[in-house]
């Protein structure tokens, strides 16, 4: 049986909750706080830890702090791009910004909702809700 985080790099319905999503989330955030602890004049620090947190950072491009993301592992930035200050990336499904992108301030990229499919009767008795967004095709209050 696949687990929540095979789920979510599939696109399909997972719980937000699970222990090894909770973890990578943990992680991303330990990752950012320290990107947005950084200096002007620690680029290499910065890209260093771009390329720990993001799946791809191309070369040339450049992250402004604040930044904050969710997992950072689905997010790929092409080279030469460059991202503004306050920008927040929601990678619940991959996120891939292109070369010579020039984000604005308080950008955000957020994905669309995995598929509102119904969680698996053993999935669902474990008390845990899959949430959904009103957008989501199907929608309705839980």
């Amino acid at each position: 049986m696949a687990n929540d985080k095979q789920h979510l790099l599939g696109g399909e319905p997972y719980l937000a909750g699970a222990e090894d999503l909770v973890a990578d989330r943990r992680h991303a955030r330990l990752l950012t706080e320290r990107l947005n602890a950084t200096n002007a004049d620690e680029p290499d620090r910065r890209r260093s830890i771009l390329a720990e947190l993001l799946g791809v950072v191309g070369e040339q491009s450049e992250v402004l702090s604040p930044f904050a993301c969710d997992y950072g592992y689905q997010i790929s930035i092409g080279a030469r791009t460059f991202i503004n200050f306050g920008a927040v990336i929601l990678d619940s499904a991959p996120v891939s910004i292109g070369d010579d992108v020039q984000s604005a301030p308080g950008c955000s990229w957020s994905p669309p909702p995995t598929p509102s499919t119904p969680l698996s009767a053993a999935r669902a008795s474990s008390g845990a809700r899959q949430s959904r967004s009103r957008t989501t095709p199907g929608w309705r209050p839980a």
